[in-house]
């Protein structure tokens, strides 16, 4: 994990505290309706690693990121960390490429990176967005797309952070990807994150059991949203497990 990576490079100088330090209050000055929006999060970013040389690892700058974003959104750090676990052992389970597990990986921590860029009255807010302010919530993943290209390590990572949110029927954002035209590891990764959405307690909402959580993902995939037989394959292992399975 991108953690445990980041505490084996250097422990004694407390890497993850002193990037959640920094991170935390890095984005809290952002005129999100700037246009320059994009420029502004590099120019922060860039001054950062400027003044902490230590954090120009790959890893170190993408759990940056990943606080950064953390730190908007309360209910995003857990929900990013059970996506790594479930995201590897899936992989696992689908017999994937040491390569494909470890997008998957990043990408649950970087898939909504682009929500940096989101103001806090659309992404903390309760209610049902308006159709304006749904436009700017989509948004978010051609932002994230942009925001992580200069990385050469993330270019597998890309497709999941720019597509998570097509539909199989080609009813998604933000290209009407239909099909198998959305990349397999997408696919995975869509899954694994509706999923946990879906059985996660908010202060807005309870979770669902398992059985009602994959009950919905079928009605969804009947209604054309979703792979299905890649969605037979994760009702199996979600059976299979002790891990991922909830009953309250």
């Amino acid at each position: 994990m991108l953690q445990q990576q980041l505490k084996s490079l250097d422990s004694t100088n407390n890497q993850e505290n002193l990037i959640r330090e920094i991170a935390t209050p890095l984005f809290s000055d952002i005129e999100y309706n700037t246009t320059n929006i994009y420029d502004s999060i590099v120019y922060k970013t860039s001054s950062v690693l400027k003044n902490h040389p230590n954090l120009e690892g790959t890893d170190q700058l993408l759990f940056f990121f990943a606080v950064a974003i953390g730190s908007r959104d309360p209910d995003t750090g857990d929900h990013c960390e059970r996506l790594v676990k479930m995201g590897s052992e899936f992989g696992k389970y689908l017999q994937l490429s040491p390569v494909e597990i470890r997008d998957i990986t990043w990408g649950a921590y970087l898939h909504d990176i682009g929500k940096i860029a989101t103001p806090d009255t659309v992404l903390l807010k309760k209610e049902k967005l308006t159709p304006d302010e749904w436009e700017i919530m989509k948004q978010h993943v051609v932002i994230g797309e942009r925001i992580c290209q200069p990385l050469a390590s993330t270019k597998g990572v890309l497709p999941i952070i720019r597509n998570h949110h097509e539909r199989w029927d080609g009813s998604g954002y933000p290209d009407g990807l239909k099909g198998n035209e959305i990349p397999y590891i997408v696919q995975v990764f869509q899954i694994i994150d509706i999923y946990d959405a879906l059985i996660s307690t908010r202060p807005y909402k309870k979770g669902l059991t398992s059985e009602l959580a994959i009950s919905l993902m079928w009605k969804e995939t009947n209604t054309g949203w979703r792979n299905p037989e890649l969605m037979e394959k994760f009702t199996e292992f979600i059976l299979q497990s002790d891990n991922f399975r909830t009953k309250y």
